[in-house]
């Protein structure tokens, strides 16, 4: 009898990773959506409240919808994938 498996498959394996990728990261800018943010916060309290240092940084773009009614969702969104490489550049993935 022969058999065959998927699970050592490195294209199976390189699906998942996408997959679970895709689950906690947004689609347009890849930057980490509500579910893994809430996840990494929920975390980074129970640091705190072990004594670890903790900090959470806030980032508002000021006027970005009429970034959207005044140049468009194409623009808005370039806008948007612009600031994350940006912030992706300076922040640690930890």
């Amino acid at each position: 009898m022969r058999s065959f498996g998927i699970a050592g498959d490195a294209a199976f394996d390189a699906f998942g990773f996408f997959v679970a990728h895709l689950a906690q990261h947004d689609g347009l800018t890849g930057l980490a959506n509500r579910t893994l943010f809430q996840q990494r916060l929920d975390a980074t309290v129970e640091q705190a409240a072990a004594g670890k240092c903790a900090a959470l940084y806030c980032l508002d773009l000021d006027r970005f919808k009429e970034v959207n009614d005044t140049l468009g969702h194409a623009c808005g969104d370039q806008l948007l994938r612009l600031v994350a490489q940006r912030l992706l550049g300076v922040i640690s993935s930890d």
